[in-house]
């Protein structure tokens, strides 16, 4: 009986040893388990804080949450208003510019890499418009400046970039080394730019990119500055489309003509071939390094957007485009003598479209459609911001001081490829300019187009960093 009693008791200590050892278990468990999560909250709020310093952690893999919110037109105004608020601003020239076809994109490249040519005209001597600085002289600068209603005073006080440049600082612009895409229908690559080594200054960094491409945030930020300014500019998709059809001849791929192309199922041409693997339907999302499983995709659309809204700095309006140039001269501080521009590569002729195929065209176009209407909203909310009256008075302003150019520069608008033209343009369905003044190095550099800007700046790489080991082509 005795020993039953102390078998008992033995057992009973050790069910109690065992129960509190499980306790133990389970507390330590607990306690390893919030370690975790404790670890993972720091962990979060670090990278939050990262993302508030680093302009480029999106970048990087994080997901963008939650639905599209309105903080990009916050972010954009808060860019225009910082970089314009004093009258000793310092021009800008870190940018990114990427250029979506048909988008007002050759008009808009031109005034960037006519900036960019113009200043480094102090620190080359291979000549931007055809005659170096030293050579507008006499009666060319007279004309010139009579023309835009200048004075000697203005030119050396008013708000005209020579006053504001900063001498010390050539600016790099991207050029690949043949052609005048870096990249497409392949994404972007930074090693595109870096052979023959030349086409880098030593650095590996350029100031302004301004090329055909489909983009590849991290690869491009690769050759950037940190500090640039990320843009690029939309078009309603209607007017793209029909607009890329002509210009590229995609008739060829699609066998037959764009009113022939619309009479089919929408299913059949929603899976048409791109031309040369690269410009069809939804170009802008395509160009924006986006593949076709996004086209039709409404949750990848919201996805894209997202993406957009926090790569971007600008999305400017083709449609609006003295507005967008506007806003764009605030943010980098430039003048409105550096935002005039000709209308590069218009359409001598426009196709007209019955309801229903504008109505199949939207329904081809869908990302693109989403994608514009999205940023067109965003866009009027900037303006609105900005101040209408005030914007109005300032798109006056850059439109006179157009119209005082083009008066001087352009003798008649021709065909891109007649004869007359002062500069060959690429199709002969487009405008180009026959010139009242070719020898002025500003109406010269006003009327280049893509070939003539990259092969300038090309050249001057090449006489700049040419003794540099080449390295292995591509």
């Amino acid at each position: 009986m005795g020993i039953c009693i102390t078998e008992v008791i033995v057992d009973l200590g050790k069910t109690y040893r065992n129960a509190r050892k499980r306790r133990g278990m389970v507390i330590i468990f607990i306690l390893a388990l919030g370690s975790f999560f404790l670890w993972m909250e720091t962990e979060y709020l670090m990278k939050e804080s990262d993302s508030a310093q680093d302009p480029f952690f999106h970048l990087r893999g994080r997901k963008v949450d939650g639905t599209i919110s309105h903080h990009f037109v916050s972010k954009a105004f808060s860019k225009i208003q910082t970089d314009s608020a004093s009258l000793k601003c310092q021009p800008l020239f870190n940018i990114m510019y990427l250029k979506t076809h048909k988008c007002a994109s050759s008009t808009m490249q031109n005034i960037l890499f006519r900036y960019a040519c113009t200043h480094n005209q102090r620190h080359e001597t291979i000549t931007c418009g055809q005659f170096s600085d030293a050579e507008l002289t006499g009666k060319v600068k007279a004309d010139h400046e009579m023309a835009l209603g200048k004075s000697s005073d203005e030119q050396v006080n008013g708000s005209h970039l020579a006053s504001r440049w900063r001498e010390e600082d050539p600016i790099f612009v991207a050029v690949p080394y043949e052609g005048v895409y870096a990249g497409s229908p392949a994404r972007f690559r930074a090693e595109i730019l870096q052979y023959p080594k030349w086409l880098l200054p030593p650095s590996g960094m350029v100031n302004m990119f301004g090329l055909h491409t489909r983009m590849d945030a991290y690869e491009l930020q690769k050759i950037l500055h940190r500090d640039s300014l990320w843009f690029t500019v939309l078009r309603h998709p209607i007017q793209l489309y029909t607009s890329l059809f002509t210009y590229f001849k995609i008739n060829g791929v699609v066998g037959g003509s764009l009113n022939h192309f619309l009479k089919r199922p929408l299913s059949e041409m929603r899976t048409a071939k791109r031309l040369n693997g690269n410009f069809g339907a939804n170009q802008m999302t395509f160009d924006l390094g986006y593949d076709p499983d996004v086209f039709y995709d409404d949750d990848k659309i919201d996805d894209m957007i997202r993406d957009v809204e926090d790569t971007f700095d600008l999305v400017l309006i083709a449609e609006r485009l003295d507005e967008s140039l506007i806003l764009l001269g605030h943010a980098l501080c430039w003048s409105l003598d550096d935002l005039v521009s000709l209308s590069k590569n218009v359409r001598s002729t426009r196709q007209s479209l019955t309801s229903e195929e504008q109505t199949k065209l939207e329904e081809l176009n869908y990302s693109d459609m989403r994608l514009y209407r999205h940023f067109s909203s965003q866009f009027e909310e900037l303006t609105q911001r900005y101040g209408k009256k005030k914007l109005e008075e300032e798109v006056a302003a850059l439109r006179a001081e157009r119209q005082r150019v083009e008066s001087y520069c352009v003798e008649s608008k021709v065909a891109g490829h007649h004869k007359s033209a002062s500069i060959k343009e690429y199709s002969a369905d487009v405008f180009g300019f026959k010139l009242s003044h070719p020898e002025d190095p500003l109406c010269r550099a006003l009327a280049w187009n893509s070939k003539h800007y990259i092969s300038y700046f090309r050249d001057l790489m090449k006489k700049r960093f040419g003794q540099r080991q080449a390295g292995p082509s591509l």
